[in-house]
């Protein structure tokens, strides 16, 4: 199909839109004129068979005329031939009794002032009760009886799918619950809801009882003969949800899906589209992150946002989160020109028409390339998330590492500062705190430039630190899956390997809120919560994928690598941190700040380092340029294997920048 005849195709439903609404509501107004002539002529024909009353015939056309009149005009000018019958809601059924309250009310007042047939007062109260119930009945029939042999058809029609549990009977639930009733063709049918509110036990929602308590899962589940189980809990602590899941495991259910935190829905409207299986993140029994939406909105709405490194991990979802505040444009830029194309094409799925998104090829190590983006976008927001982050590989190549983490930060720096956005966010890492990695090194070096440019001008420079995200690109977690789906071993560094992690989502949402409240200078670090052992990552992982660990899975520990820690350092460890309005962010007091001329001083031995190729000066000038880098430290013998090696620190968004 050629293009002319795709676009031929696309608007074809939106010609024949007018069509249809013609037809639908020619169609209702016939069947309410049928309805009101039968309610009417049933009314009349009770009248007439009460002793002593009888009616001409030009008397009964007199009356169904002024029925008809009467009726059929507060229906054509209202809104009630636009509702979709098939999925109404009480607001609609207000709609309905409201608009037929209006027409019987004028009938009636016509009808009583005309008494074409000279009715006494007795014989017209008759006449008007009836003739309401009957006409009442019949138009809500009319418009109610859609919803029904809908409902009725799909429900002869569709293949079972499954009983489901649903847990929480809150609003997500209850969403869940109406969704299950409009959209019956899905198959699912549910057999109740579970919920610690003893005050909800017995009440129905939406048609599904509520059964009882989560802890009395596995006796309903064997009840109801229980297929899967939704987890409707999106705003609850995750060691509930944590909690849930096992119960769930423990009677027997391999199905257990959730619905997803509010903040990854853009409508703020559950759909049975929304829920999926259960992801690692769920089992981590991290809280769900909060931010005060109306402070990032006002620090986001109508504004151009530029967001390098936007075919990322981090970058991508940067881009999406920003166009939920309603910016102006969106401008996403890597110089993955794959993936700058999937971060659109993405947002544009989501958002339709709602958000203006440009893509950029770029690289922001060429001064010329993004100077040409600043000077015909003119951005008032910019968040830096281009980097290189995979640690292991920057050991090898820290020429690379600097050139783009350091002198790609100035470059983007530098020009916000010359074309006066408002403010500049560079996404960090918990590696820069006492850094042993190259990384970690310049990520840290990165931050001092940032703070060192935003001492002159206007604009707002500042830095957030996170640690490990699950989920980004070099994340330990694909590794894993994909060994498990080779049958194993999954490769583990050490076992007592520990490191802090966090969501793409929630990662990126903090983000957004230190951005909002930034001034000047500051970094920024996140509440990470508790470490993790990545093996018992490893083992959750496992029996996610209905496998029992060490038994149908062996785990495999291969030795540290270089650059990599046992422990990662709590993001403030060598400096302290202050308190901010967010329990999650805090202020990091940086201990290791430069002047102005020692920062340029290191940038220039930096670059003559890099020119020349020669990774060890690189390495020498990174240290002089930050005093906290230990590479010494990075140096801990590595056990040999042959076995493919998860990385513990490589779970951060690996940008193509």
């Amino acid at each position: 199909m050629n293009e002319l005849s795709q676009s031929k195709a696309r608007t074809l439903p939106e010609r024949l839109r007018p069509a249809r609404r013609t037809v639908r509501t020619a169609a209702f107004a016939l069947t309410d004129g049928l309805t009101i002539i039968i309610a009417t002529v049933i009314a009349l024909a009770l009248i007439a068979r009460l002793p002593g009353e009888s009616i001409s015939a030009a008397d009964a056309s007199i009356v169904l005329g002024i029925a008809l009149i009467a009726n059929l005009l507060p229906i054509s000018i209202s809104s009630v031939n636009d509702i979709e019958w098939k999925r109404a809601n009480v607001w609609d059924l207000v709609v309905l009794s409201r608009t037929i309250l209006l027409g019987l009310v004028i009938s009636t007042v016509a009808i009583f002032a005309v008494n074409p047939a000279d009715w006494g007062f007795v014989t017209f109260v008759q006449f008007a009760l009836t003739h309401v119930f009957l006409l009442a009945t019949g138009l809500a029939i009319s418009r109610i009886g859609i919803r029904i042999a809908t409902e009725w058809q799909m429900r002869t029609k569709s293949r079972s799918r499954g009983r489901v549990l649903i847990v929480g009977a809150g609003d997500a639930g209850a969403q869940i619950a109406r969704a299950m009733t409009e959209e019956v063709g899905a198959g699912y049918e549910g057999v109740g809801f579970v919920d610690d509110d003893h005050r909800k036990r017995g009440r129905l929602v939406h048609g599904i009882r509520v059964q009882g308590t989560r802890a009395e899962i596995p006796a309903l589940v064997t009840k109801y003969r229980v297929d899967e189980i939704w987890i409707a809990m999106p705003s609850v602590p995750g060691e509930i949800i944590k909690q849930t899941v096992s119960l769930g495991r423990d009677a027997g259910i391999s199905e257990i899906k959730v619905v997803p935190g509010f903040s990854t829905l853009v409508s703020g409207v559950v759909r049975l589209e929304d829920i999926r299986d259960v992801q690692i993140e769920e089992l981590l029994g991290r809280d769900p992150v909060r931010v005060d939406t109306a402070q990032v909105r006002e620090f986001l709405n109508d504004k151009t946002i530029l967001v390098t490194g936007g075919a990322g991990s981090i970058g991508s979802e940067l881009c999406r989160q920003v166009s939920r505040f309603d910016p102006k444009l969106v401008i996403v830029l890597d110089q993955d020109e794959t993936g700058v194309f999937n971060t659109e094409r993405a947002i544009r799925h989501e958002f339709g028409g709602d958000v203006k998104v440009q893509p950029v090829v770029a690289d922001v190590r060429d001064f010329v390339e993004v100077n040409e983006v600043f000077q015909r976008y003119e951005p008032q927001v910019v968040f830096h998330a281009a980097a290189y982050k995979h640690v292991p590989l920057m050991e090898e190549h820290p020429d690379r590492a600097a050139k783009t983490n350091i002198m790609g930060t100035r470059t983007v720096a530098r020009l916000a500062q010359m074309w006066n956005a408002e403010k500049f966010v560079m996404v960090s890492t918990d590696k820069a705190v006492n850094p042993t990695s190259v990384m970690g090194a310049t990520k840290r070096a990165a931050e001092l430039l940032v703070s060192d440019v935003g001492k002159t001008g206007d604009v707002n420079f500042v830095s957030v630190r996170f640690g490990n995200v699950l989920g980004s690109r070099g994340s330990v977690v694909p590794v894993f899956k994909e060994q498990i789906a080779r049958g194993g071993p999954v490769t583990v560094t050490d076992p007592e390997m520990r490191r802090y992690f966090m969501t793409i989502p929630e990662a990126v949402l903090l983000v957004l809120q230190a951005g909002a409240m930034g001034e000047n200078g500051q970094v920024f670090v996140l509440d990470m919560g508790e470490p993790v052992k990545i093996v018992d990552l490893a083992r959750q992982l496992i029996m996610l994928s209905g496998f029992e660990p060490d038994k149908d899975i062996p785990i495999v520990f291969t030795g540290i690598r270089p650059g990599e820690k046992m422990f990662e350092d709590i993001l403030s460890a060598e400096e302290g941190t202050v308190a901010t309005s967010h329990d999650r962010i805090f202020i990091s007091r940086t201990g290791d700040s430069a002047t102005s001329a020692e920062i340029a001083r290191g940038l220039k031995d930096l670059s003559k380092a890099i020119e020349s190729g020669d990774k060890k000066a690189v390495v020498a000038a990174l240290r002089e340029l930050v005093p906290t880098f230990r590479p010494e430290l990075n140096t801990q013998p590595v056990r040999k294997s042959g076995l493919k090696d998860a990385s513990t620190d490589d779970m951060k968004s690996v940008p193509s920048n």
